[in-house]
Formats: structure tokens, sequence, C-alpha cells
């Protein structure tokens, strides 16, 4: 299904008085896309990653634009859509904006270590506004009045942000505990299926936008979660089905005794798979 390039909730709004940034990753674009973007933007573009010595990281990275509605309806614009990841609302600067947004991009695990983290994923933007008693969560959303972030289903959805306090937000570090970490890092599973998959068997994603790969790939995974379905090979057979059958071939009576057997540890899943002559 083709993203919109923004929310269908604008539509009928033609004056705001926030300003609208989109957040794109620019290494999702093609060249003729950039290059359309920046000259849209007209210098109203701000990265997320500040850390001058990770120059290709700062090029492919996350950005900030500030796009004229006008300019959203080109043929070049309108082949943006994979790579916009957010919409976000807020009275603020862009340069404002984005410096405070930038601490997110590492996230210290339990143990102290810093990992790069793309916070803005729908998965993790949406866990991250649920802890909402971190103290890093004003720094977060401060003075954003709504982000939206893409869903596959149901298109672009909304999360309030919180009112200004009227301080800076720009130097704070984003800190979890053990459950808050199990949530985050849960996307990392999905992020490595997808691009074996995308590799292995590009076929699977046939007309599915890039962006929409891994939440494909998490759905699969959730599903095997509820079954209780943990070993690593049983799981990546498991989503290679649900990708390249679908989910009523799960239900059918044969797979689910060889699931069954899967989950009991009796066979893997592909050895019972094996002996299915509909697989």
């Amino acid at each position: 299904m083709k993203r919109e390039v923004r929310p269908n909730a604008w539509r009928n709004i033609e004056d705001s008085d926030s300003n609208r940034y989109a957040l794109i990753e620019m290494g999702a674009l093609p060249g003729e896309t950039r290059t359309s973007l920046i000259e849209a933007a007209d210098g109203d573009y701000w990265p997320l990653i500040r850390d001058t010595r990770q120059e290709h990281l700062i090029r492919e990275g996350p950005w900030l634009m500030e796009l004229p509605d006008g300019d959203l309806d080109g043929q070049s614009l309108g082949a943006m859509g994979c790579g916009v990841m957010a919409w976000i609302e807020s009275p603020q600067s862009g340069d404002s904006l984005a410096r405070q947004l930038a601490p997110a991009m590492t996230v210290i695990s339990p143990e102290g270590k810093t990992w790069l983290m793309r916070f803005y994923l729908p998965s993790l933007i949406q866990a991250l506004h649920e802890a909402n008693s971190w103290a890093w969560h004003r720094d977060l959303f401060n003075g954003i009045e709504r982000w939206w972030y893409p869903d596959q289903e149901e298109g672009w959805q909304s999360l309030a942000g919180l009112l200004d306090d009227g301080l800076r937000h720009d130097a704070w570090r984003l800190d979890c505990d053990l459950d808050l970490w199990t949530s985050l890092r849960g996307d990392t599973e999905a992020t490595a299926l997808t691009a074996h998959f995308v590799s292995e068997m590009p076929e699977l994603f046939e007309d599915v936008c890039p962006c929409d790969r891994p939440g494909r790939v998490a759905k699969a995974l959730f599903a095997a979660d509820e079954i209780k379905l943990f070993r690593p090979e049983d799981r990546r057979i498991y989503v290679y089905l649900w990708l390249e059958k679908g989910e009523s071939f799960l239900q059918s009576d044969s797979m689910k005794r060889c699931l069954e057997q899967a989950v009991c540890g009796d066979k893997t899943l592909l050895e019972c798979l094996q002996t299915q002559e509909e697989y």
C-alpha cells in the first residue's frame, strides 16, 4: 500500500499556527528526490546526528525539514514517502527542535553502554511516549503539539506532546531500565530478519514500501511470541511462511500440528514442514 506523504487530517486545514516539520531519513531516498527536497526546503533543514566525526551518518541519517505544503504534491517529492518517518507540529524553530531531539539518537542501556537508536521508528516512539514517568520524557516531547507516525493499516497516527515550559532541552540523556530496554531492543530482531530476507529473498517484499517491511516482520514475530515459538531458527521459518504464504496458511490444521511439535521441542519447525506436502 502506497503511503501518503503527509497526514490526511491536514488536507482540510490550510493554515496552522504551528510549524510542520518532516523527519526524513535521507539514506532512504533516491538522489533526485533528495535534490528536490533540499531545493524545496530552501535552507530550512537540520540534522539530528550532530557528531561531526560521523559524516556518513549525518549525511544518510535523519533530518528535520520544513517544507511548504504546496511542494509536497510534486512528482519528484511524492517519491519521498518511504523516507518520511514522522511529521512534527511545533511552534519551535527547526534548529531548536532538532537540538532537542538529537540526544534521543542514543540510548543508555541498563549496563551503561551507549547505543545508536532510531528512536523515531513508529514502535519506538510509541514506547517512549508511553514511558512518561521518566525525567527525559519532558526533554523529548517538550513544545511538541502533535507527533505523527505512519501506520501500515491506519495511515498517519498522532501522539500528543507537551506544552512548552520555556526551558532549554538540548542536553539530556535517554536512560532506561531493563523493562524499557527490552521494549526498545525488541525492534532489533525484526530489523535483522528484514535485512536477511531483503538480501536473500527480496521477492517476499515485492510492492511493499521499504519502510513498511520491518513492521510486517514484527507483526509475524509477535504472532510467534503468542504461540510461544522461541527457537531462533523456528522463528525465522515462521516469519518466512507468514510473508510468503500468509497468515491464513499458518492457521491450517496441518500447520497447527507442526507448530505444536516445534513449540514442544520435539522437532524443529523445518523438520516438521519437510513432511508436509503442502509446504
